[in-house]
């Protein structure tokens, strides 16, 4: 089953394949301008929506089809390059995003070092 995507990134469980979205937070608002009125309260001016901003926590499970190293070293690979990609989860396109920050926890490794669990935790931007 897949649960999302980010460009060729496909976030899918199945018997074969675990790379898991284990949280998603999105924060979104709006930019404002206060004035300040003499005597009284300011007024508030609506300016324009802010960038959604967007952050996943991913799991990478070795022996499902995905290879924690490498899978971290491609997501690192394009937030360096500064490739922007739609954002799908659930069937919904959330719109254009950059992947602004990564921060890999290499949770459980084999006695050569490999990783077998690694948590990423993504932060996206909205681009436009």
């Amino acid at each position: 089953m897949i649960v999302g995507t980010f460009g060729h990134i496909v976030f899918a469980v199945s018997d074969y394949r675990l790379y898991l979205l284990k949280g998603l937070k999105r924060k979104s608002g709006a930019k404002i301008e206060e004035h300040e009125v003499s005597g009284g309260k300011p007024r508030v001016e609506f300016i324009a929506p802010k960038l959604t901003e967007v952050e996943l926590e991913i799991m990478l499970l070795a022996g499902h089809g995905v290879n924690p190293a490498a899978e971290a070293e491609r997501l690192k690979e394009i937030s360096e390059a500064g490739q922007v990609h739609r954002l799908m989860i659930g069937g919904r396109n959330l719109g254009r995003f950059l992947l602004l920050e990564l921060e890999d926890d290499w949770e459980k490794g084999l006695g050569d070092g490999r990783p077998t669990v690694v948590k990423v935790k993504a932060k996206f931007k909205e681009y436009r």
